[in-house]
């Protein structure tokens, strides 16, 4: 499945009223009866709900929604952020139409928030914020994660970013994010994942080809669109790094292999440590590396901290410029293809941060390649088996009991699941 960045996302409902000429309005109300159903499938007290809503499209969704809210049944009262004369296009119609409803009203700003409220909806700002919140609406969103209440956000929890999984400056905390038509880039990669709880995805009839049609670049890897693999058993590849060390000679003999074979390598740990550019280069269109973040840092010299906040561009860049496909392991995977696609995954749990597990997806990896797989699908396949094995063993031990070796001995459950996929 796409993940779309908030200038992809804006194109696609552009293109499905412009082109296709489904109503704008059609699209509102569709969003509104997509988080309602969401809120109905909650397993928690839903008695009394308030909406916090901003003046753009957005809030057009939490004021659509407030009125779904009340035809549910539930005690329902809307916050607006702005005046309603600020309001315009879809929010002011929707707006105009809860005029008739008794539904109570409130200046976000100017009335107390109340603490007795089962359910808290932020739709404040939506996925087009570029910039740290300020003033009274980083205020406003601190008081929300202060509240009781189960939060949930539409599209996008109120300060973060839609073009970034970077944590800009004070945003909401949701336990559960709705999502339009597909997951953003902040729904999927840490650090700004951790604000978004449970991401659900509503249709709200924007079609597939609507999608395809802004030429995303960023794919989920789930169990529905793995590709069917073609193994011929015909080919040879090196693993090369996991417990080797670091020593000169060892560097000097990883230096060599590299320049003097033309063979598909996999390069994890201890193999990257004394790369440069010019081994990089030989590498081209004919290696996978396996860095963490710390490695990854190293490679292209920059701090931890910076790797975790633009791990899409840094890994788009270096896997374009060297021709290399680069899996950036960390709690959420990112693997980067040459021709400049990204493919998130979120599988794996806790039990993978330990010793041993980076050498066992490396042999993964190595396998696939030498069954003829090709690089970007070695990478994928490899890194979701050991994913999806973790979690597997994690529904069934503590995490903290499970070993590298057990990963190794479960693995077939998940390669059985890959071969029924296909």
């Amino acid at each position: 499945m796409e993940i779309l960045n908030s200038v992809q996302m804006a194109n696609a409902d552009k293109y499905t009223i412009e082109k296709i000429g489904i109503p704008s309005t059609v699209l509102m109300e569709n969003a509104a009866s997509g988080i309602a159903e969401v809120i109905k499938n909650l397993d928690v007290k839903k008695n009394k709900i308030a909406v916090f809503a901003g003046s753009g499209n957005n809030g057009g969704d939490g004021i659509t929604l407030t009125r779904k809210c009340f035809d549910a049944g539930y005690k329902v009262d809307l916050y607006l952020t702005s005046s309603p004369e600020k309001l315009k296009g879809d929010p002011l119609l929707n707006y105009n139409i809860l005029q008739y409803y008794p539904v109570r009203i409130f200046n976000a700003f100017e009335d107390n928030l109340p603490e007795d409220y089962d359910i808290i909806v932020d739709s404040i700002f939506g996925t087009g914020l570029s910039r740290p919140v300020e003033g009274k609406y980083k205020s406003l969103i601190k008081e929300l994660n202060e509240l009781p209440g189960f939060k949930i956000a539409v599209d996008m929890p109120s300060g973060l970013a839609g073009n970034t999984n970077a944590v800009i400056g004070e945003c909401f905390r949701a336990d559960v994010t709705v999502t339009m038509c597909r997951a953003k880039i902040p729904h999927k990669i840490y650090p700004a994942k951790k604000f978004c709880g449970k991401v659900e995805v509503v249709d709200i009839s924007i079609p597939d080809f609507a999608v395809t049609n802004v030429q995303p670049d960023i794919y989920e890897i789930t169990e529905k669109n793995i590709e069917k693999t073609e193994f011929i058993n015909d080919k040879t590849v090196a693993a090369i790094g996991p417990g080797m060390g670091r020593d000169d000679k060892t560097i000097e003999f990883i230096k060599r292999i590299i320049a003097a074979t033309n063979l598909p390598l996999v390069i994890d740990a201890d193999g990257l440590y004394g790369l440069d550019k010019n081994d990089f280069e030989k590498l081209r269109f004919r290696s996978i590396i396996t860095p963490h973040i710390g490695e990854f840092a190293r490679i292209v010299n920059k701090t931890n901290e910076e790797v975790i906040n633009n791990k899409l561009d840094l890994v788009r860049e270096f896997s374009t410029d060297y021709g290399i496909v680069t899996v950036l392991k960390s709690a959420d995977t990112i693997i980067g293809i040459p021709d400049g696609t990204i493919f998130v995954l979120n599988t794996g749990t806790p039990a993978l941060a330990k010793g041993g597990s980076g050498d066992c997806l490396t042999g993964l990896i190595t396998s696939f390649v030498s069954q003829n797989c090709t690089l970007k699908n070695s990478a994928v396949y490899g890194s979701w088996i050991l994913g999806k094995t973790a979690e597997h063993l994690t529904k069934k031990y503590n995490e903290r009991t499970i070993l590298t070796s057990d990963l190794i001995d479960n693995l077939w459950i998940e390669i059985n699941e890959l071969y029924r996929n296909n």
